[in-house]
């Protein structure tokens, strides 16, 4: 069994040098280059030399099966970019329709393009009549899905996705009738209906979510959402062997754990991975626990190693680019730490209650408690790396929900089963389990909002605090001392360090005279203004980039000991300059917001603004007239704009003042708006220019260049298509003697003002 471990690891192995790191021209030279080695190792004819052997094959033909793959699929995908053609193919969901929008899930079916799944994208408000199993007709333009703003990713391509076609016709509908391969879709879709129907409409989303992986409505509460993440339970509402564990679990409840009943498990295990999207964390959890039930049945022993890996082997198989797919990382993390760790700990916790009795009521917390400690150990590293932070207190929240998930979990099922015949009693059951679910949802919350529930990477305290606990914790495991001094002593340390290293980080940022940060938020603008224990955001939004602006803002922040936000200043409301709002107000506590008087109708980006500031009792200001901010050390000016339709010339403008060091950010207004602005007011020896829109050439005006004095200017722009910054601004600044950073190029800039402001 070992052997096919070594293979499965090696093959894997392989698999994810070449997603991350092997580029693929050079993929059929390495494979060659191991077969060489692998014949070479067996001309020696040593039995140590097995090992070697087998890995040396396996990583040859990871290496090669990836190149096929890669030539396949993304080669011939990159052949298609750009090009407008008629496609064809069948419909692998129901279509999916966002405010103005509509999405389309295919797999192509015509005779000039091979086999590939596409991502089509429907603009306008139209109605396309169609099933999963359905064929659709078109004209579009397609895009290949492995480059994501001018950068290479396999996030899309994990999920088996490798063209954008965006519609430019009409969309024919064919139907096929009866579809064999559409039946999942179909029973996902039926159960997500009767659960809304069945369940209160605040519990329907979670429901959806934990049985079916629909997350689609849970994450329109960007508040749960967040608290979720921050408790460490967004594990819940992703399917994965958690769930097939309880479903496993429950069958054999009701059938017993004969033979028969275990084959009926794999059956089920796998239409319900099926239905839930065959995800790389479901085939994960469906292929290990399918082995498990055949080890009895065969006769074989079960080995944590050897199914592991073998498991991730074969999900590789099927889609190399799952190497790269967070889900799948963070479900084997999981299992491995779990294997490694959850039973000794287990037994070491229970093994100090002498009790029978109490033994036998602590065995459920104590597993909870071994479990979330386990999955921990290897999911730490990865959740930092992945989303910029670590919840710290998941154990906790693990330990008060587990039973609660268990049973809304298997009662949401018995509920369906019965809703699906009588919806009547379904509705009154339903109305009982939903209590659980609000005591999920409230530990979530409760959870969430203790100091310091999410420690964020953004700043190197928290990265030197996470490698430090994890060298005091070897280290305690290494030594031979009292076991339980091997928790105890590791955990106030770690503990001591991170406190040390929080506060030492906020005194740094309270006590330095003044901060201005420029955030690479991709193409938008976000600037934070940080003076002694007071904070200003000048806009919050961006485009064209994987992560939310209001994240990258609110991780800076949390990263400096600060979740209080004073004023944040939009200075028009527009999706690069505030689409991350709403999501900065879940994470910080935003005290008053500041927008130009505009006609906002119609305009979504200030409705969700506006909803948001209610729920959170945020105070919204109109700038109708000029207006000063003071506190010590730090002056803003806010210039109103003039009255315009259009969105950009609205922009209010601002002259932020540390004392004498001297920001001007003048938002998207255009060189004609600037040079009534400069008539209007006089701006001399400011030392730093936030050029206006993104560098581009219709603003940042010679006469503005000049007059205000500058030596610095810092352009807020990332990947786009609009050719921004454009090289009539950047040689026009450099002709005006202006040092230039670019957020594109130089990534976040951060000034600290130093004593005397200089």
């Amino acid at each position: 069994m070992r052997k096919l471990a070594i293979a499965a690891l090696s093959f894997s192995a392989a698999i994810f040098a070449a997603c991350y790191i092997i580029p693929a021209k050079a993929l059929p030279f390495l494979s060659l280059l191991f077969i060489a080695a692998g014949i070479f190792l067996i001309s020696k004819r040593r039995k140590w030399l097995r090992a070697f052997i087998i890995s040396a094959f396996a990583l040859s033909i990871g290496l090669g099966w990836f190149y096929i793959k890669y030539n396949r699929t993304v080669e011939i995908a990159h052949g298609l970019e750009g090009q407008t053609m008629e496609i064809s193919g069948r419909l692998q969901d129901y279509p999916y329709k966002g405010d103005n929008y509509i999405l389309l899930q295919i797999r192509i079916e015509d005779e000039t393009i091979p086999s590939l799944k596409a991502t089509v994208f429907v603009g306008g408000k139209k109605e396309i009549n169609a099933e999963p199993g359905d064929t659709v007709s078109f004209e579009a333009k397609l895009k290949s899905t492995d480059v994501q703003y001018g950068e290479r990713s396999f996030r899309r391509v994990a999920d088996g996705i490798f063209i954008n076609a965006s519609v430019k016709s009409d969309i024919e509908v064919s139907d096929n009738g009866f579809s064999l391969s559409a039946i999942p879709v179909k029973v996902n879709h039926y159960i997500a209906e009767l659960t809304e129907k069945i369940f209160p409409p605040d519990a329907a989303p979670f429901m959806k979510s934990l049985m079916l992986g629909d997350k689609a409505d849970f994450n329109k509460d960007l508040g749960l959402k967040t608290a979720m993440s921050h408790a460490g339970l967004m594990h819940i509402v992703a399917i994965s062997g958690m769930h097939i564990a309880y479903l496993v679990g429950f069958i054999k409840l009701l059938l017993g754990n004969a033979r028969k009943s275990s084959i009926l498990c794999i059956f089920i295990v796998w239409f319900f991975v099926l239905v839930t999207g065959a995800r790389p964390s479901a085939l994960r959890a469906g292929i290990m626990q399918t082995l498990l039930l055949m080890a009895p049945i065969v006769n074989r022993e079960n080995d944590p190693v050897t199914t592991l890996s073998t498991a991730l082997a074969l999900i590789l198989l099927m889609n190399p680019y799952a190497a790269s797919s967070i889900g799948l990382q963070l479900s084997f993390a999981s299992m491995a730490g779990l294997y490694c760790f959850a039973g000794k700990i287990n037994d070491f916790i229970l093994d100090k209650v002498k009790n029978e009795k109490a033994k036998k009521y602590l065995a459920a917390p104590v597993a909870s408690f071994s479990s979330s400690l386990s999955v921990a150990v290897y999911t730490l590293p990865l959740t930092a790396i992945h989303f910029g932070y670590i919840s710290l207190y998941s154990v906790l929240s693990n330990i008060l929900v587990f039973w609660a998930v268990s049973l809304c979990f298997c009662g949401g099922a018995v509920i369906c089963v019965i809703g699906a015949l009588w919806q009547t009693p379904a509705i009154l059951m339903a109305k009982v389990l939903s209590v659980i679910v609000r005591y999920i949802i409230f530990v979530a919350r409760f959870v969430s909002s203790l100091p310091l529930s999410a420690v964020y990477m953004d700043n190197s305290y928290g990265v030197i605090w996470l490698i430090l606990s994890y060298i005091l914790f070897i280290t305690a495991f290494l030594c031979k001392v009292k076991p339980w001094f091997k928790i105890i002593i590791p955990v106030s340390l770690s503990a001591l360090i991170l406190c040390l290293s929080y506060n030492v980080t906020k005194a740094v940022y309270s006590n330095c005279d003044g901060v201005i940060t420029v955030h690479d938020i991709g193409q938008g603008q976000c600037i934070s203004l940080i003076s002694g224990d007071k904070t200003v955001l000048y806009d919050c939004g961006g485009m064209a980039n994987i992560r939310n602006a209001g994240e990258t803002a609110a991780a800076y922040l949390k990263g400096r000991g600060r979740n209080d936000i004073d004023y944040l200043i939009i200075s028009h409301v527009q999706k690069d300059h505030a689409n991350g709002v709403t999501r900065l107000m879940e994470l910080c506590d935003v005290d008053k917001i500041i927008v130009p008087v505009f006609d906002y109708e119609d305009n979504h980006y200030y409705e969700e603004i506006s909803d948001s500031a209610e729920r959170h009792g945020t105070e919204i200001i109109f700038l109708t007239e000029n207006r000063n901010i003071e506190y010590d050390g730090l002056n803003i000016h806010l210039y109103k704009a003039p009255p315009s339709s259009d969105i950009n010339e609205s922009s209010i403008k601002i002259l932020a003042s540390f004392g004498k060091y001297d920001m001007l950010a003048t938002g998207d207004a255009s060189k004609s708006t600037e040079r009534k602005f400069l008539k209007q007011y006089e701006i001399k020896d400011t030392e730093l220019l936030i050029a206006g829109h993104h560098g581009s050439k219709y603003s940042s005006c010679p006469e503005l260049l000049e007059s205000i004095g500058a030596d610095t200017a810092i352009i807020s722009c990332g990947w786009n298509s609009f050719g921004h910054p454009s090289e009539e601004t950047l040689e026009a600044l450099e002709e005006y003697g202006y040092n230039v950073f670019r957020t594109d190029l130089d990534g976040r800039v951060e000034i600290r003002i130093g004593k005397d402001y200089g």
